[in-house]
């Protein structure tokens, strides 16, 4: 047992220096998610039952990866498919919905350090309360929508401005029943 001691000395060196080590980023990347594959909304699970004023789980996998730098992520609610959205391609009402708001993704060296990161929790808002000025509530349930998500990021490749990756999970907006 002649090494028994400096397994010993091994071992509390490295227990004293683990919380020390820390991850620099708060990143979201899928470990799973193949490099040409898109972004991937895990949180909330398709067609999850969602009411009002409630609070749920967010979780986004990132297209940040080695090669790829991700910047902005913004996050909607749309009351319409996004298959329907491309279908109107001059309106002066695309969809209704909701904006909740454009996020930084941490990624290193694209945003190593985000002002305002991606939530791990978003808030359902109540469409029956009166927006203010001439907008005005509207209730509805068991209505299908839409969570969605444009990310901002590049790669190698030259492009004109940065890339936009679409992704978008089926919610059903204050549901009577779960399924």
């Amino acid at each position: 047992m002649l090494f028994a001691p400096l397994i010993s000395l091994a071992s509390a060196a490295l227990a004293v220096a683990s919380p020390i080590v820390t991850h620099p980023l708060p990143m979201n990347t899928h470990p799973l998610q193949p490099r040409t594959g898109g972004p991937v909304i895990d949180k909330p699970a398709a067609n999850a039952v969602i009411m009002p004023g409630e609070t749920f789980d967010f979780l986004y996998y990132s297209m940040a990866d080695y090669g790829r730098s991700a910047y902005n992520t913004s996050i909607w609610l749309f009351s319409s498919s996004p298959g329907d959205l491309q279908a109107n391609t001059k309106t002066d009402t695309l969809t209704t919905g909701h904006f909740f708001g454009r996020f930084s993704t941490g990624n290193y060296p694209g945003n190593p350090y985000p002002n305002q990161p991606v939530p791990k929790q978003l808030t359902m808002p109540d469409f029956s309360v009166n927006q203010g000025g001439f907008g005005s509530g509207k209730t509805a349930s068991d209505a299908p929508m839409y969570l969605a998500v444009f990310e901002e990021w590049a790669d190698g490749s030259g492009t004109l401005g940065n890339k936009v990756a679409f992704v978008s999970t089926p919610i059903v907006y204050n549901g009577t029943q779960s399924e």
